[in-house]
């Protein structure tokens, strides 16, 4: 079960199969690109949740591949040099019924790249991989992780790394009552003080049907942007207009470019600042409250206070542009 082209696979049709897992190549990272651990269950790289079970003192950081490996980027979980937390440390993710329903009471297949580091520190080389499913709808990523989704069921696996790459396998066949999948990686408690490289790398997971791992392909920049942002986007142009009697309650209208899984939360990064439309006029206006939105963007069916930034009045029925300034979350 390895990347070679053999007669074997050839013969059963089986080169490349579609992935379930979305950014399994670690390209997408809307939230940002180093987090460090603080609590349990947090989002890292799109569609990647995990944690150092409520230890802090870790750094969980894209980094960039080389050429003769078969992903661009991967996830680095790193103890922080100097720290005496110990915790167990895991990433993992799940999927949306409608995605994974199919593959209930199927043979299944999931693989990986994975390596430690020059100064790994727990007592054993053994990381667990598990492949969980539930028997309700849509459950929560955190609850898939925690194991408290509605008949929640695991397969786990033993798999010994080494400070080089190493392609794994783990193969099961599914419940035949499971509506939800996901998938997680769990590497034991350390041991001691950190050292510069106490950490390890995953990258290049996939999840298909079948007995046989075929090659990792990423599936484009693009394409795995889009996916991510059903879940979440960072809004980016949007246009405002201020109330004809009241010149700080605006309507803020935005077209998200993917529509959402469900009307997701917004949330700010920053504070979110928009100008107006007039050419001679001063701005900015920075935004005191968030806008309300549906799963195709926002929506202008309420009123937005905003707040008035320097330099700027705000004026009635006046049109605003803004860039950026928000969150849209829809995670399960």
């Amino acid at each position: 079960a390895d990347d070679a082209v053999t007669a074997a696979k050839i013969a059963s049709g089986v080169l490349e199969n579609p992935n379930v897992v979305i950014n399994g190549g670690f390209d997408v990272w809307q939230r940002g690109t180093s987090f460090t651990s603080l609590s349990y269950y947090q989002d890292y790289a799109d569609r990647w949740m995990g944690d150092a079970h409520n230890s802090g003192s870790n750094t969980i950081s894209r980094q960039s591949g080389t050429a003769s490996e078969p992903f661009y980027r991967f996830l680095r979980f790193q103890r922080d040099s100097g720290q005496t937390g110990t915790g167990m440390r895991r990433i993992g993710t799940v999927w949306e019924s409608q995605d994974t329903r199919f593959i209930g009471g199927q043979e299944v297949t999931l693989s990986w790249y994975m390596r430690k580091g020059a100064n790994w520190s727990p007592a054993t080389d053994t990381v667990t991989s598990g492949i969980f499913t539930g028997t309700a709808n849509n459950e929560s990523m955190s609850n898939g992780l925690g194991a408290a989704w509605t008949g929640y069921a695991n397969q786990s696996q033993s798999n010994t790394i080494t400070t080089s790459w190493v392609r794994f396998t783990h193969t099961v066949t599914l419940s035949a009552t499971a509506m939800q999948v996901g998938i997680n990686f769990v590497t034991p408690a350390s041991v001691g003080t950190a050292g510069a490289a106490d950490s390890w790398d995953i990258s290049g997971i996939k999840l298909e049907l079948g007995g046989v791992a075929t090659p990792f392909m990423n599936k484009g920049f693009g394409q795995e942007l889009a996916a991510c942002q059903r879940y979440f986007q960072l809004p980016g142009n949007w246009q405002a207009h201020s109330d004809g009697s009241t010149a700080t309650a605006f309507k803020i209208m935005h077209s998200f470019p993917v529509p959402m899984r469900a009307s997701p939360t917004i949330g700010t990064t920053g504070t979110p600042t928009c100008v107006k439309m007039n050419a001679n006029a001063a701005g900015p206006t920075t935004i005191s409250v968030v806008p309300t939105a549906n799963a195709n963007g926002f929506n202008g069916n309420s009123f937005t206070t905003m707040a008035t930034g320097a330099g700027s009045a705000a004026a009635t029925n006046t049109p605003y542009v803004g860039i950026g300034g928000f969150t849209a979350d829809a995670e399960l």
